[in-house]
């Protein structure tokens, strides 16, 4: 299933119906899916075991190797449950899972008491001897591996991290949505507002405008991500005000002039908005409404 579709006002229901069933689990099989949220990477088999068998090794879990192996049998029965999914670089934890269960990391049973970021930190440590961030070791980071990083560094709470990785463009326009994907996982799996509109302006437009595009690329309806974006730009209306969000208040009357929705474009968008940005968005405007001559007028300035 695409991405986008997993996207929906149910997916928070669609979460809890997942963990309910994780939590059916015996407490190995408990500690197996907190670890595979944290690698986020597809894992073989084989390497798991080396894996809890170094963090065993390490006083870090619980128990001995046998107790946390998986047979064929059995995690065929967790892939029917829907709590993993297969593919040829190995398993994966349902993306629907795996930001529920990295928050609640700290709850990972251990030999020792670690805080939730100690824990986090053991096993992307131990998680590097077997499943290497290819960045590190070739100099070259393909998709995956960053978005691994992304995610190493927003549950360690440095943001600044989060943004030095994906390095965005200085033009909100320029946006690298194959490499943002890994926000519209963070952020939208499920979409919590408060944790949300804590984020910096330019990773929750960068997050937003990727979200779009994946929207629009797999012909979803795109009302639901408006919704959620509206919302957003209502808690702070005021220009004038330090945290107002400029770029996501154009995210959004692009989002209206797609839908033909002038009026309430004409609502949001500043008529005295002179920024690149605004003037290519009354331009598109100004000639969905016949005003041909405005419009290009609108888009030369635009160039400007």
């Amino acid at each position: 299933m695409k991405l986008a579709a997993l996207i929906a006002p149910e997916t928070s229901q669609q979460i809890e119906e997942l963990y309910k069933a994780y939590l059916t689990l015996e407490q190995q099989e408990q500690a197996l899916l907190s670890i595979m949220s944290v690698i986020y990477k597809p894992i073989a088999l084989n390497k798991l075991d080396q894996l809890v068998e170094l963090l065993i090794g390490r006083s870090f879990l619980k128990g001995v190797k046998r107790d946390y192996r998986l047979s064929v049998q059995r995690t065929e029965q967790l892939i029917k449950k829907q709590l993993l999914r297969a593919s040829k670089d190995g398993l994966q934890l349902n993306i629907l899972l795996s930001n529920r269960l990295a928050f609640e990391i700290e709850q990972l049973a251990t030999q020792q008491q670690y805080s939730g970021q100690s824990k986090r930190l053991e096993i992307i440590y131990a998680a590097e001897h077997l499943v290497p961030l290819n960045h590190f070791h070739s100099g070259h980071t393909i998709d995956v591996d960053k978005h691994r990083m992304v995610r190493d560094f927003y549950y360690l709470g440095d943001i600044e991290g989060v943004e030095q990785i994906l390095a965005f463009n200085k033009n909100p326009q320029v946006v690298d949505h194959q490499k943002n994907r890994i926000l519209v996982e963070l952020f939208f799996l499920p979409f919590d507002f408060a944790r949300f509109t804590k984020l910096s302006n330019a990773l929750q437009y960068q997050a937003f405008a990727t979200l779009f595009r994946l929207f629009q690329q797999a012909g979803e309806n795109c009302q639901y991500p408006i919704e959620l974006l509206e919302k957003v730009c209502e808690l702070c209306p005021d220009r004038m005000s330090s945290n107002y969000n400029q770029a996501c208040w154009h995210l959004l009357a692009e989002q209206y002039v797609y839908q033909m929705r002038f009026r309430d474009f004409q609502h949001v968008l500043d008529e005295n908005d002179s920024s690149s940005y605004a003037l290519q968005l009354k331009g598109a405007f100004s000639f969905l409404t016949g005003k041909n001559g405005q419009a290009i007028d609108q888009f030369k300035q635009a160039l400007i």
